[in-house]
């Protein structure tokens, strides 16, 4: 018996020639994000922060782009002011802990910055020793030493200390200042100034000579982390002693780091972003005064620019007075905005201080931060509507009339609601004020989760299409690319998308794919359901009599 083949689902044996065709077109899996945040400092983090700014000494352009894909992350970056406290909603922005948030942080300095550096200068006994000039890795004011009552509190600082077991040799220490900064009124770790401990980055192992202090400084990882041996000099034999410990004497800071915020450096920045993978920017500019100024409507206009579709969250009105009056309020901003592209998040938070003995009152970026979290949280068809932030009261506790206005101005609101009894998202909504239909003609949408899956649809569509069709060796051209190719592809990329009992997905149906052929373009369309929110059930009663 001759052997069989399959040949379309049967196992055949007779001789002869079978033909058949299949479809080549394989999609590759591909992880793609939709809960990337870009922050773009425009001053929120002066004085404070790591790393070089856009324009920088020994960084510039997008090589000052950090990502942080955890709290602890950014904190330790950030180091301290407002940037540090919004690690926390951001990243954990829900009740429950293990409820996600952002998947990664991204954060580019709109300034230009230097470095800061000390010098070790060594001649304590018979002008033997030498010099050893350090610079700081991090640039601007956040690298500057800085001092309270003899303690290292921001910055970075050096000491040297004789070693405890050997006298005759000496210890380099590499400290950097972990105080956190404060609004005015509370400290945000908590820990006020005076009584932070500096943390120690690295130390010297013990040694009696400046070349081996040199050695150290050009071999040693965890140094170079943070800091880069500029220059260096050897006098006489090089030897360290306990009179230059005595000259030296405490924390010897870092001077020099400075920093400058100007509009051009903004410009800079979004001319370079076109590429970068992320959805959301998370605006440093907000409330009733700068929510609408000109650095968030500069990124208002790069918008279209970039290649797979951003969302601007912007934080607005503070209180019940910033909320629907004609000329500051939340209302008013989005208003201004009116596009669906922009997120206009009202009313400032208040969570319990340490020991709940009152109330603290956050600025409005603090819950436009968590809003933010919640919805990089959830997948792109899933609607923050709903779900609750970690929130323990509101500067504007909202009325169900005032509800009804806010969703009807476009304003995304939260409020306790006594049956979850938790603060939850009213509904999410962005800015766009043509909002009586769920969808508009030229679809667009008022509400987040449905511009999300427009927005996560196309960029999967895009990436996915250009990596079967233009990654191969062969073609492009008619005959290696069909349009029954395109065909076949977009009908298995839909399919791939679609939402079934057992899996959630982007949409629940799709049909009508088409493609035409116009000179060197394929040129495809096809009718698609998405997977729509459910905001409002309604179950209506009858009453029988019999």
């Amino acid at each position: 018996m001759s052997t069989k083949i399959n040949v379309k689902g049967k196992l055949v044996s007779r001789p002869g020639v079978y033909t058949d065709i299949k479809s080549g077109i394989k999609n590759p899996p591909v992880n793609f994000s939709y809960g990337n945040v870009l922050i773009i400092d425009t001053g929120i983090g002066a004085t404070w922060g790591g790393g070089s700014a856009v324009t920088g000494q020994q960084k510039n352009g997008l090589d000052t782009l950090y990502v942080f894909d955890n709290m602890q992350q950014m904190r330790d970056f950030v180091r301290g002011g407002l940037l540090w406290l919004l690690a926390e909603p951001l990243f954990r922005p829900a009740n429950d802990p293990n409820i996600p948030g952002v998947s990664k942080v991204l954060y580019i300095r709109a300034a230009t910055t230097t470095k800061s550096s000390y010098t070790w200068t060594l001649v304590g006994a018979g002008g033997q020793g030498g010099t050893a000039v350090i610079d700081t890795v991090d640039e601007g004011l956040g690298s500057v030493g800085s001092l309270t009552n003899t303690v290292l509190t921001k910055g970075y600082g050096s000491k040297i200390i004789a070693d405890p077991n050997d006298a005759a040799k000496f210890i380099f220490q590499f400290y950097v200042g972990t105080y956190r900064g404060n609004d005015g009124t509370d400290d945000y770790e908590g820990i006020p100034i005076g009584s932070t401990v500096p943390l120690l980055l690295c130390q010297s192992p013990s040694l009696s000579n400046i070349a081996n202090l040199h050695t150290w400084m050009e071999t040693d990882s965890v140094f170079m982390q943070y800091f880069k041996l500029r220059t260096k000099s050897v006098v006489g034999t090089g030897a360290i002693t306990s009179a230059d410990v005595a000259a030296n004497p405490g924390f010897q800071l870092f001077i020099g780091g400075t920093e400058t915020y100007a509009g051009t450096d903004i410009d800079t920045i979004l001319l370079a972003l076109t590429d970068i993978d992320f959805t959301f920017f998370l605006c440093d500019k907000y409330g009733t005064t700068d929510a609408y100024g000109t650095n968030n409507l500069k990124i208002l206009a790069s918008l279209p620019d970039y290649k797979y579709q951003k969302f601007m969250v912007v934080g607005g009105g503070k209180d019940k007075t910033e909320f629907i009056q004609n000329t500051t309020s939340s209302k008013k901003i989005a208003s201004d905005f009116n596009t669906s592209s922009v997120i206009v998040v009202h009313g400032e938070p208040k969570k319990a201080r340490r020991g709940f003995s009152s109330l603290k009152q956050y600025p409005v970026i603090f819950k436009a931060a968590q809003v933010l979290g919640r919805i990089c949280g959830l997948e792109p068809q899933t609607p923050v509507t709903f779900k609750d932030i970690n929130i323990d009261a509101e500067a504007h506790s909202l009325t169900p009339t005032e509800l009804e206005l806010g969703l009807n101005a476009g304003i995304l609101m939260t409020y306790k609601d006594n049956e979850f009894n938790k603060f939850i998202v009213c509904q999410g909504v962005n800015a766009l004020q043509s909002n009586d239909y769920l969808v508009n003609p030229d679809a667009q949408s008022h509400d987040v989760a449905v511009m999300r899956i427009i927005a996560q649809l196309n960029k999967e569509m895009a990436i996915t299409c250009k990596l079967n069709f233009f990654a191969k060796n062969e073609g492009p051209n008619r005959n290696t690319i069909t349009t029954q190719d395109l065909i076949n592809f977009i009908d298995g990329f839909l399919s791939s998308k679609l939402a079934r009992s057992n899996q959630d997905n982007l949409i629940i149906d799709y049909r009508d794919i088409t493609v035409e052929v116009i000179g060197d373009t394929y040129k495809a369309q096809y009718s698609v359901v998405p997977n729509y929110p459910v905001n409002k059930i309604i179950i209506t009663g009858v009453l029988l009599d019999k």
